[in-house]
């Protein structure tokens, strides 16, 4: 009788490995090769007296680093072009365990927060760092935080 048990038992966890080992190979092989070629430096320190890095602060985020220069290569007609394309990230923050990209919208600027306009201006940041949960818009004109996110079906 025992001898059934424990095939029974290495049958569970042979289906256990199993299963787990197909989500990660349908993940490996299903995730495109740009998304991890992407990844941040260390960006410049945080300067703890900057007002934005208070109001954030005061809103529950930790500022991480500041000032991150993504360079995205770019080909036409299988050539590279002599400029790179550059996304510049004011804030790396995290709250509640989740990493967001923090963009400045400068006094005197505004911004629409309608759905084209949102996507026009931050959708390429949660293309390009996927492991962000998404935007947080400092506007500078109220000083007021928006959190932008885009939900992929």
């Amino acid at each position: 009788m025992m001898k059934y048990v424990d095939l029974f038992i290495m049958a569970i966890f042979a289906v256990i490995i199993i299963i787990w080992l197909y989500r990660f190979l349908y993940r490996w092989l299903h995730t495109p090769v740009a998304m991890n070629a992407i990844t941040l430096g260390k960006g410049q320190p945080v300067d703890q007296e900057d007002p934005v890095v208070k109001l954030l602060t005061k809103s529950g985020y930790t500022v991480h680093s500041s000032k991150h220069i993504v360079r995205i290569p770019i080909e036409i007609n299988d050539k590279p072009l002599s400029h790179t394309a550059r996304l510049h990230i004011d804030y790396i923050v995290e709250k509640d365990h989740a990493t967001y990209i923090v963009k400045l919208v400068k006094a005197g600027s505004t911004i629409e927060f309608t759905a084209n306009s949102l996507r026009d201006s931050f959708l390429i940041y949660s293309l390009v760092l996927p492991h962000c949960v998404g935007v947080i818009v400092v506007d500078g004109n109220d000083d007021s935080l928006h959190k932008v996110t885009f939900l992929f079906d």
